[in-house]
């Protein structure tokens, strides 16, 4: 599973994500001037204990499942025949219980022979307890067929950040009403939502080989896991597809996917290698997924497992509930995957196929035992993102991705530290996030740098080795370490793995001159209270004054502790955690002299960042000479910080500076770097011409990103010729480009644009609607009513229909700021029209101001209307309950309260 920044980071303020009822206060009808908040008496908070979540017991073993699957598109329902064949797990057992969420049951069998017997069961709408024809014990297997219809549509849902619903098995468009969106059916499993379409035991750590029977209308591609071993035309328009997994696989991983698409055939070795994507995107498809061979050999080579699976398929669907999802030989890619090569200029998304690829080893075949270790999947499958672009492209671009996870980690460990292995927690769901993926991560790399890359391979391939086609915890990794290097690793796994938090580092270190020695200080400053003191091995490189470069090892684990060095002469830097693998939030105390010969001698891209971040803190004569140097930085990433420096030091009347500026502006080596020098460009010469023209001259630019920087920057530089700008590009067919020019008309309110967002409405999809809703709602406040009228439709549409929670709040967020507008409206409308009439006389105005109350006394009431539908249909309780709150504030606004 990839939680990507484009599924969920930055399409909502992290105050939504995380506290959605208490954010997004700006707008609310109880803080306006003119209304009184009223006082509230809070009761005490009481803190409920997290509950233990222990592994699922194992009564009985579900070997394999056979599926014969229909779909009914109208009502988006499966219909569904399923053979289970089991066995008990270990004590015998007269009784079978199935996961099995909101079906409709025709028929319980035993089969044995060919023959069916009915069976007695109980369905509570969540499991099927089944009273088996006898006491089996765990030598004997047993087949029941089950003949059922799924709604997964139906019944309560769910969602969470990382995985936005529930439903297991998802209708796109299913009636082909939506213009330029296929009809498609595709499942997402994990982590528990494939018993909404089938019967199964849903949990992880089961392990079942399986067959799937789709009929589909004949023009209709299908995908599932395993291979396509037969094709039936059954005559009536319809075909039968039959797809067999032969290796056992855990029953989230299981998935069916149906709809028009192109097929890409590629291959590895003597196992096919297939992408499947929409029509229009099928000549791209070899340069989305070309490096997929090249992937499959460097795991295999690297692990000395060879990929197990019998093939490797991708396809791209429309409105996924996450970025991607590792499903056996059958990944689910969300479509901000499916781009043309001009798109792929600024993302290649080659991080998000290869950690879905390196999950085949580390969550397919082998998986963890439970959610509680679910970094056994995900950290690995994040690694896995560095290792290829350590092989792909090098150590400083894997360097500058793994630096990322560091920042997005600490970034979430503001306001949450848990251990990354944790037994108790409130929903599973709530072990996706960024401990899961990037501190394991990180974790694993500071394994690697412990023990060395040929014992990190060996212990790799010894605990895939050890545990393939079954399930594992996090013990069974360490045993795996400590029977490869011989070592007790204990120290290491229960500081990282099986404890929360990180240390906090200070470096600092002086020459003694008398003794001729560096002294080097290790500060641990975190509170003991909280959070331990760390085990701490690691390098410190000597720049000494002979030009050597001594490397040393040193461990740190106390509070504070001191590193003696003999030199005969001062260093000319000290560069502690010289590999850069720490895990933690570190101050590394240096004078910025030392900074710079960093910068200059240092070997690594963390050498360069570290030296430039420490700089950019000091406005000095040489710094500004080093950041300058630093804009030319082959790593775009240090560029931009450098640049980004520079312009925060008052240089907007250094000639020399907007030079370089516009050059990088038009010359940038990265899509990125361009568009970071025009933002500076325009906001540092907001009337300036030259620099309007080079905007102008950007907008031919081959990125879509650059070109969407110099819409906005020309449309902010002029507002008034917003239009003028924008209009030549309503028509490209790139999302970033039309949300930038929604946004551009929803901040200044363009007039006569309501066509275009109705025109370019079908065309956003996915996570993109956010953008959309959000400008869309920002234009409909600033026109008339009879605009907004035009445009509640949609915004309604997406308030409630909309799959990705998120998208339905950019719409409500939206409509509820149209509600504050017509409640300040009408009571401003109410005012005049009492001082017009109280005189008593009747003049043409008050007709005009009562033709203009009851427009918009109707206009809010049909948003209130609106929004107390989607209160009462909304099945994600934290946006419901936002919803709610909001409706609240209002009614108790309009009661005078």
């Amino acid at each position: 599973m990839m939680m990507t920044s484009r599924a969920l980071l930055l399409l909502a303020p992290a105050c939504l994500i995380a506290f959605l009822p208490a954010c997004k206060p700006g707008h609310k009808i109880a803080a306006t001037p003119d209304i009184a908040a009223p006082t509230v008496q809070l009761e005490p908070a009481i803190v409920t204990p997290l509950m233990y979540q222990p592994s699922r017991t194992r009564y009985t073993d579900i070997t394999n499942t056979n599926l014969d699957l229909k779909f009914d598109w109208q009502n988006q329902w499966v219909l569904g025949k399923a053979e289970i064949t089991a066995k008990p797990h270990f004590y015998p057992e007269d009784t079978l219980v199935l996961d099995a969420q909101n079906f409709d049951l025709h028929a319980v069998d035993m089969v044995s022979n060919g023959n069916h017997t009915p069976l007695k069961y109980r369905y509570d709408g969540k499991q099927i307890s089944i009273a088996l024809s006898k006491t089996y014990t765990r030598d004997e297997t047993y087949v029941v067929a089950i003949d059922y219809t799924a709604k997964p549509n139906e019944g309560e849902s769910g969602g969470s950040d990382a995985i936005t619903s529930d439903k297991g098995l998802y209708f796109i468009n299913p009636t082909g009403e939506e213009l330029n969106k296929p009809k498609q059916i595709w499942s997402q499993g994990e982590t528990q939502a494939n018993s909404r379409w089938f019967p199964t035991y849903d949990s992880p750590n089961d392990k079942m080989t399986q067959q799937i029977r789709l009929t589909v209308d004949t023009q209709y591609v299908t995908l599932s896991n395993g291979l396509l071993i037969s094709q039936k035309n059954n005559g009536d328009g319809t075909r039968t597809d039959t797809w067999k997994q032969t290796l056992p696989h855990s029953p989230y991983l299981a998935m069916v996917a149906v709809g028009d698409f192109a097929v890409v055939h590629d291959k590895w070795k003597n196992i096919a290698v297939d992408y499947y994507l929409e029509h229009a995107y099928e000549p791209y498809a070899r340069d989305i997924f070309g490096n997929t061979p090249e992937m499959l050999e460097f795991y295999s080579n690297v692990l000395g497992i060879p990929y197990a699976w019998e093939k490797f398929s991708q396809i791209i669907v429309r409105d996924f509930v996450s970025g991607a999802m590792e499903n056996t030989t059958a990944v689910v890619h969300g479509e901000f995957l499916q781009r043309t090569r001009r798109e792929m200029i600024d993302d290649d998304n080659e991080d998000v196929i290869a950690h879905e690829l390196f999950h085949h080893w580390f969550g397919d075949l082998v998986t963890c035992e439970s959610w509680s270790n679910l970094p056994l999947n995900e950290s690995f499958a994040t690694y896995g993102e560095y290792m290829w672009m350590e092989h792909k492209y090098g150590r400083e671009k894997a360097d500058e991705h793994l630096n990322e996870d560091l920042l997005n980690y600490l970034g979430e460990a503001t306001y949450k530290q848990v251990d990354l292995i944790r037994f108790y927690y409130d929903d599973r769901e709530d072990m996706f996030d960024g401990h899961s993926y990037q501190k394991g991560g990180r974790v694993l790399h500071m394994l690697r740098k412990y023990v060395g890359d040929e014992a990190f391979y060996a212990s790799l391939r010894k605990y895939l080795e050890d545990n393939k086609f079954q399930n594992a915890e996090i013990h069974n990794l360490r045993m795996a370490f400590e029977a490869v290097t011989g070592e007790d690793l204990n120290w290491f796994f229960n500081q990282w793995f099986l404890d929360k938090g990180h240390p906090r580092l200070t470096f600092h270190s002086y020459y003694n001159d008398t003794l001729h020695q560096e002294i080097v200080y290790v500060e641990q400053t975190q509170n003991p209270d909280s959070t331990r003191y760390f085990k701490l091995p690691m390098q410190v490189d000597i720049y000494q004054a002979d030009g050597q470069v001594v490397r040393h090892a040193i461990t740190a684990e106390k509070s504070s502790e001191k590193f003696v060095f003999d030199l005969p002469e001062k260093p000319y830097v000290v560069n502690v955690d010289a590999e850069k693998m720490l895990l933690c939030d570190k101050k590394d105390v240096k004078d910025d002299a030392e900074w710079r010969y960093l910068y200059i001698n240092g070997p690594l891209f963390m050498d360069r960042l570290e030296a430039v971040e420490a700089l950019a803190e000091n406005d000095t004569p040489e710094n500004r000479a080093l950041l300058t140097e630093a804009m030319k930085d082959k790593q775009a990433s240090i560029a931009r910080k450098a640049l980004n420096a520079l312009s925060k030091m008052e240089l907007d009347d250094s000639l020399a500076f907007r030079q370089q500026l516009e050059d990088m502006a038009q010359h940038g080596n990265s899509t990125d770097l361009r568009a970071s020098a025009m933002r500076n460009l325009a906001k540092l010469y907001p009337t300036d011409n030259g620099v309007k023209g080079l905007m102008q001259t950007a907008l031919n630019d081959s990125s879509y990103e650059v070109l969407s920087t110099a819409l906005t920057a020309l449309c902010n530089m002029d507002s008034t010729q917003c239009e003028k700008y924008t209009s030549p590009y309503e028509t490209v067919k790139n999302e970033n480009v039309q949300l930038t020019i929604a946004e551009m008309y929803g901040k200044y309110g363009v007039k006569n644009k309501n066509d275009y967002f109705q025109q370019i409405y079908p065309f956003i999809s996915g996570y993109s609607r956010y953008g959309f809703y959000d400008s869309y709602g920002n234009y409909l406040e600033k026109q008339p009513d009879e605009v907004v009228g035009s445009g509640l439709d949609i915004m309604q549409q997406g308030a409630r229909d909309e799959n990705q929670w998120q998208v339905r709040y950019a719409a409500l967020d939206g409509l509820i700021r149209l509600l504050v507008r017509y409640y300040h409206q009408e009571n401003y409308l109410k005012q005049e029209l009492a001082s017009a009439t109280s005189g008593g006389d009747n003049n043409a105005s008050d007709v005009f101001i009562k033709k203009d109350l009851d427009v918009t006394s109707a206009q809010k009431k049909r948003i209130v209307d609106i929004l107390e539908g989607c209160e009462k249909s909304e099945p994600h309780k934290l946006l419901a309950a936002y919803i709610t709150r909001e409706l609240d504030a209002f009614r108790a606004a309009s009661s005078g309260k």
